[in-house]
């Protein structure tokens, strides 16, 4: 196991993780915080996409002491909100990729706004996905990085392993090496899946190998365990554990390249039904496709519309059958889309295009979404929270700097800016 040490001691102070917190603002020391509740179930609360901490807005690039650049091989391609010293300031794991993956990955560890601790990791590119929890049932949030692993010279990437770093409250961490299987992790996601009181993660690997639950112990110590065949996986590439359903049981939401290779393969974004035990129903609940938008990026759950049933929230970029060409829109702007649920069933309820003349920017597409009371009124907006979008450094992007999506409380959107 690696040790990491930080420069810095911090206070620790105290507060309750079940609040959601709401911030305006690039800078989350010089802002006020306003404390909003929102309901979510204990089990979701197990999740990775149980994230109170989100702020908006945020400067990812100025706060590790860089800037974007266009079309580069930089990128913040991982980063996660949490509260690592149990206060009342969100504090965040931010990872950066370089030198097109000559370089290992960089993590840094902000508390109260402030870098205290950097940090490599074994991997060599950027890392795909970071997701908090406990893993090792300390008090203190942990982190697993999803990471894909260097391209070969055939545009493959090679694959890594599975890593977790377990922290302390004042941000020292141990890097921890769950398994010698080496895969494409171009997503995972964390939860009690088997209803144990430990968090579990699910790693997606789509470069066909069948899909393995690490099973937490609940001193962060992990089983393999099989629990879907590789045609599940295969053109994967976004993932989250939600309780969808409402049964008490956490569920599987699953998509990527929304286009139809192979007859064998599963194409559509799905949800598979979880059983509690660790294991999930085989059959699962397909959702809508959109034409001409179907690479997956990002999914939410949050109840847009005060009725009690979770919406959820598609983040897409561009992308259409079987087209891997940038001539195409392949990769190329971005699309929010939002699902209501009807009966058993979902139905596009809104979609939020990119701004006007974002289509002319060269990959700029959002990874991630946020979903936050902007303005205090008490419904829910949407942010698309991308890396280059907030640095306000980055000229290239400053027209639509501030952007988000003020909802009514009706799944109704307004494209709107804060600045």
């Amino acid at each position: 196991m690696k040790k990491i040490f930080i420069i810095l001691s911090l206070l620790i102070l105290s507060c309750s993780k079940d609040d959601i917190y709401v911030q305006i603002g690039e800078d989350n020391i010089e802002n006020k915080t306003t404390l909003v509740e929102f309901t979510v179930s204990d089990i979701n609360k197990t999740t990775s996409h149980y994230n109170p901490y989100f702020v908006p807005f945020f400067n990812y690039y100025q706060k590790i002491g860089t800037i974007a650049e266009m079309a580069s091989c930089k990128n913040v391609g991982g980063r996660t909100w949490l509260n690592l010293n149990n206060n009342s300031q969100p504090d965040q794991i931010i990872s950066l990729g370089k030198d097109c993956g000559d370089s290992p990955t960089e993590i840094y560890v902000i508390i109260d706004g402030w870098v205290v601790n950097t940090f490599q990791t074994p991997h060599y590119g950027g890392t795909s996905k970071i997701s908090k929890a406990d893993f090792n049932n300390d008090g203190v949030d942990d982190i697993v990085l999803f990471h894909a692993g260097k391209d070969n010279d055939n545009g493959l990437a090679e694959g890594t392993s599975l890593y977790i770093v377990l922290f302390d409250s004042y941000g020292n961490g141990e890097i921890k090496k769950l398994s010698d299987r080496k895969e494409y992790y171009h997503s995972g996601t964390v939860g009690d899946v088997d209803g144990d009181g430990d968090i579990d993660i699910l790693p997606v690997g789509p470069q066909n190998n069948d899909g393995i639950l690490f099973k937490n112990d609940g001193y962060g110590n992990f089983e393999e365990i099989k629990v879907f065949e590789s045609e599940s996986f295969v053109n994967a590439f976004a993932s989250e554990l939600y309780d969808i359903n409402s049964d008490g049981n956490l569920d599987f939401i699953l998509g990527g390249h929304e286009w139809k290779e192979f007859d064998h393969w599963e194409w559509k974004n799905r949800i598979y039904l979880g059983n509690g035990d660790g294991t999930f129903k085989p059959d699962p609940i397909r959702l809508p496709t959109m034409e001409g938008w179907q690479v997956i990026l990002d999914f939410d759950f949050y109840d847009l519309n005060h009725d009690g049933i979770e919406e959820i929230i598609i983040t897409r970029t561009g992308g259409i059958s079987n087209s891997y060409d940038f001539k195409d829109g392949f990769y190329q702007s971005f699309k929010i889309e939002v699902l209501s649920k009807e009966g058993s069933t979902y139905k596009r309820t809104a979609v939020l295009n990119a701004p006007n003349g974002y289509q002319d920017t060269w990959v700029e597409y959002v990874r991630w979404t946020g979903i936050t009371d902007v303005d205090g009124d008490g419904n829910l907006d949407i942010v698309p929270d991308k890396e280059s979008l907030n640095d306000v450094n980055y000229d290239y992007l400053s027209q639509f700097r501030g952007l988000y999506y003020k909802g009514d409380g009706f799944n109704n959107f307004e494209e709107k800016y804060k600045r």
